[in-house]
């Protein structure tokens, strides 16, 4: 152990020590002067070696800069310190220490948040326990399932709830392990109801779990609530389709690792607007997370990740590409963005009280700029609005630690899904023969000028801050239709459209 090491280098240096200590004072005063200089460098090297032998702790810090700047000119003693200006005038680091100097930290009371690596990335067997899918048991994450044990649970479920439930394999990562994705939903017997698809993706950084655990008590949570018939989830159930999958990088969940078993980073894999060319080549989970979401028709979307506590919105990148600097990227729908990111981080306790992120919300871009991400990807090519949600400091906590992240999040889980129930939504039909108009057909927004959304088969939704939109539709081959309406934060316009044709 380490305290049997230093025992050990302690009685070595004693030994070492005595003779310099017996012949200093027996040896004629022009030598003193080397022993001392020899005794001092022996000191300085059982200080760094006592130091090195510590266990070392990683410490997230944030504070105002002024602070950490007085700070840091007082804590030369620090091993390394990394750190990125955060909003505002915050400056967050990142601080590697031995026992000694976290205590001495401590006492100053700036600490944001404490990770220690030796307990980060390990987990005990008994932390891995499938859980059961039945109505009457508890949906709370206590352990955290394997690959195996999460498709078991995935096929249960589906069992269990055969009326609400559709179990698919959309794809396979590089290993052979399939990415499964469970909807949840309650098809209406009006067939003139139209339907928002809605998805949660997490664990697409192997080592960032909680996420995939939270999305299979989620899914579970559904369920048994409806089946209970408890009248939110209900709501919910019938009108949405919900669709989420626990992991988009099980290899890298396997060796607790953030990458997948190709070492690729699969949020800087997708293709991205302002770096075109990729680093890497296409990788198979992000394909068939590509594939998946352009098959569908997905409006609103959250991913989960670790290492912070933060909704962030679009955009990650910025238009110049380059790879640093903290300025504010807003995409046309920057609006929408912050009042969703809002939302999901108002109704979590800790997220809406970090030190720092005001509100617990951030730009992508303004936090730092990444490229390839998955969330802008969504944006701008499949019409749908996707946020990054940051659950946790630590990226692969303890599984008797799941519980107090489910806590958490469980308000904020509902009030973001509610949200895809909210601005406008309709039909565009031909004014002459009442078919739907398939193809080519744009919902422009005129005070959110750059971003159309392009109507599926007919059938459009345009999410929108609230408020009052002037909106205009067309088609190729058709006059344009322009209208004004007010768009609520609760509740979802329906305006069908009928076009004629020029």
């Amino acid at each position: 152990s380490t305290a049997r090491v230093l025992f050990l280098l302690s009685l070595l240096l004693l030994f070492l020590f005595f003779p310099f200590f017996f012949f200093f004072f027996f040896q004629p005063d022009d030598n003193k002067m080397k022993s001392v200089l020899l005794l001092f460098l022996l000191f300085l090297l059982s200080e760094s070696l006592g130091i090195k032998l510590q266990d070392e702790h990683t410490v997230k810090l944030n504070i105002d800069r002024k602070s950490f700047e007085k700070l840091s000119s007082s804590i030369s003693f620090f091993d390394t310190i990394h750190a990125n200006r955060g909003p505002g005038n915050n400056v967050s680091a990142d601080l590697k220490l031995n026992s000694k100097q976290l205590n001495s930290l401590k006492a100053l009371n700036v600490i944001h948040s404490l990770v220690d690596k030796n307990h980060v990335n390990k987990r005990s067997p008994v932390e891995f326990a499938a859980r059961g899918v039945k109505e009457n048991d508890d949906p709370t994450p206590v352990s955290y399932h394997t690959n195996d044990q999460m498709r078991t649970y995935l096929i249960d479920l589906n069992k269990q709830y055969p009326d609400i439930t559709k179990l698919e394999q959309i794809g396979k990562s590089v290993n052979g392990n399939p990415l499964w994705v469970i909807t949840i939903h309650k098809p209406p017997t009006d067939p003139s109801v139209i339907v928002p698809q809605f998805k949660y993706i997490a664990n697409m950084h192997g080592d960032e779990t909680v996420g995939r655990e939270l999305m299979l008590s989620f899914a579970l949570l559904l369920c048994q609530q409806y089946v209970k018939k408890d009248p939110k989830v209900m709501t919910l159930v019938e009108t949405i389709s919900i669709s989420i999958l626990p992991s988009m990088n099980p290899d890298g969940f396997a060796r607790s690792q953030r990458e997948n078993a190709n070492g690729v980073d699969l949020n800087r894999n997708f293709p991205d607007q302002f770096v075109p060319k990729r680093p890497t080549s296409p990788q198979p989970e992000m394909t068939a997370v590509m594939q998946w979401v352009l098959k569908n028709h997905f409006v609103l979307s959250a991913n989960f990740h670790g290492g912070a506590v933060v909704a962030n919105y679009p955009w990650d990148g910025v238009k110049s590409g380059k790879p640093y600097g903290n300025e504010v990227s807003e995409s046309p729908d920057q609006k929408f963005f912050e009042w969703v990111a809002n939302v999901y981080a108002s109704q979590n306790p800790v997220m809406k009280s970090s030190w720092e992120f005001p509100g617990g919300v951030t730009n992508g871009a303004h936090w730092y700029p990444l490229y390839g991400g998955m969330q802008d990807w969504n944006y701008v090519n499949a019409d749908c609005f996707e946020i990054t949600i940051e659950l946790s400091d630590i990226k692969y906590p303890n599984g008797r630690d799941l519980a107090q992240y489910w806590k958490q999040n469980y308000d904020s889980l509902f009030s973001y899904l509610e949200k895809v129930n909210t601005g406008i939504r309709g039909i565009v039909t031909d004014a002459k023969t009442g078919e739907k108009i398939k193809t080519n057909v744009r919902v422009k927004v005129i005070d959110v000028p750059g971003k159309e959304i392009r109507a599926k088969d007919g059938i459009y939704y345009r999410l929108l801050a609230p408020g009052t939109h002037e909106v205009v539709v067309s088609a190729d081959g058709y006059k344009e239709e322009k209208f004004t309406l007010e768009t609520e934060p609760n509740k979802a316009t329906r305006r069908d459209i009928k076009l004629t044709k020029l």
